[in-house]
């Protein structure tokens, strides 16, 4: 077995794939590569038209209580060596922040879509599954330079089944030493032939 997680890099790219298809885009497609975004431009400002639709994509660790739970399972591998698997449940908060004049109908597509197999099935693939209860769009226009840019805001949970796993070596033999804490002439003065229970 091997670890089983996806890195931040991994988890952006496969959200961000998944989040193209369901706007009916190509992803393979370089003309499709700014649709979904995951990072924001570096000015700090909009970089794109007020008429262009544009969604920002977010991932990140929920804090939860599964995610402290852990399991552990030893398993034989040889005489010399066993594995031990620790697996936990990781909570992700996916945002999904789409700017445009269609934001309000893609963020209300890409919910209804989430529970859909054919876009369920990449993230079940990667052990990633959606917690049902998603959060209904918000809607949020911004204001940017003197203008109001339409803006609608979604957010969903995942549980992520993540596994460590080492190997560990058999112990199979120890040097055992005795030892007391007792000085040497409190020894003398006990009566050999007495008997403690």
């Amino acid at each position: 077995m091997a670890d089983l997680f996806l890195t931040r890099k991994q988890l952006e790219k496969l959200f961000w794939r998944v989040t193209t298809l369901m706007l009916g885009f190509d992803p393979a497609l370089t003309i499709n590569a700014n649709k979904v975004r995951i990072s924001w431009p570096t000015e700090g400002a909009p970089s794109w038209k007020i008429d262009e639709d544009v969604i920002f994509l977010r991932i990140y660790e929920q804090d939860d209580e599964f995610n402290v739970i852990r399991d552990t399972v030893y398993q034989a591998i040889d005489q010399d060596n066993i594995q031990q698997s620790n697996a936990y449940t990781r909570v992700l908060r996916a945002h999904w922040f789409c700017y445009g004049p269609n934001s309000f109908d893609n963020a209300s597509r890409i919910r209804n879509l989430l529970y859909v197999d054919q876009y369920r099935q990449p993230l079940a693939d990667n052990q990633i599954f959606l917690i049902p209860r998603i959060d209904t769009p918000h809607r949020s226009p911004e204001l940017f330079a003197g203008q109001w840019w339409e803006r609608t805001d979604l957010a969903a949970n995942f549980n992520e089944l993540v596994r460590f796993d080492s190997e560990v070596p058999y112990l199979k033999s120890a040097e055992i030493t005795v030892g007391s804490d007792t000085p040497a002439s409190a020894d003398a003065s006990v009566d050999q032939n007495t008997k403690t229970h």
